[in-house]
């Protein structure tokens, strides 16, 4: 289990673990009885997780605690929300990119899948301050190589139409915001699950001495950006994860 403190032993005395900020989570679709455990657990787990989480409404929620029996519906959530479901069925094709906990699921096993989902948020975070800074020197547009039918979260009707737009030509970080209609944190979601499929061509447009001059490029599909304090996290995540495997053995 990885901890925020220096406990579990995972991380060495030369490493630092940032200060802890502060996520939202909604547990507003949970049936009583498991959001009474999930408040009881999350007493020590708070304690013990990357972020320090807070319960909050769904609007502006980074990650949603859910159960198939009490939610149905994904469109509701923010583009881009982390979903964690409570005994999950495997058979589910819109929730591969999801995480799982299990029914009557522990302490550990609830710091572990939170612990995970903070992972994902640093690397969102690290991708869109890399595409803030390359904003800074170049000028970039955005089109897709090819039509592609992204998860449920991007399947609404505004992000389609961007898509079909994006086959036709090439378009801006700013168009995504205007004539998108995207919030900022939509608009990096959404180029960031393009890149994810490796479909994003980016071009990037640089001006010197007044010539202007461009360079397409084909994202390669994985997530880029990722800072080195992010992968020593899944360092130690790993780790945690492996002890606990050989101790259950």
């Amino acid at each position: 289990m990885l901890s925020c403190d220096n406990t579990s032993g995972l991380v060495s005395s030369g490493d630092t673990l940032p200060t802890r900020e502060p996520a939202f989570i909604c547990t507003s679709y949970l049936a009583p009885k498991e959001l009474l455990r999930y408040v009881v657990m999350m007493q020590v787990a708070r304690k013990q997780t990357i972020f320090d989480w807070t319960s909050s409404d769904q609007k502006v929620a980074t990650v949603a605690l859910l159960e198939p029996m009490t939610f149905h519906d994904r469109k509701i959530l923010p583009a881009g929300c982390i979903c964690i479901w409570i005994s999950r069925p495997d058979t589910c094709p819109e929730c591969e990119e999801d995480l799982t906990l299990p029914d009557n699921f522990r302490v550990g096993e609830l710091v572990n899948v939170l612990d995970q989902a903070a992972l994902r948020l640093l690397e969102l975070k690290a991708v869109k301050t890399d595409s803030a800074s390359a904003h800074q020197i170049a000028n970039k547009n955005y089109r897709i190589s090819r039509w592609i039918n992204l998860q449920q979260s991007f399947f609404s009707i505004r992000f389609q139409k961007i898509l079909v737009v994006m086959t036709k030509k090439a378009i801006g970080f700013d168009w995504l915001l205007s004539d998108g209609g995207l919030s900022e944190q939509e608009a990096f979601s959404f180029l960031d699950e393009l890149r994810k499929y490796g479909v994003l061509v980016e071009q990037i447009v640089k001006v010197d001495d007044g010539n202007a001059s461009s360079k397409e490029i084909v994202v390669e599909p994985h997530v880029i950006g990722v800072n080195s304090l992010v992968k020593k996290m899944k360092q130690w995540l790993s780790r945690a994860r492996s002890d606990e495997l050989e101790r259950s053995r």
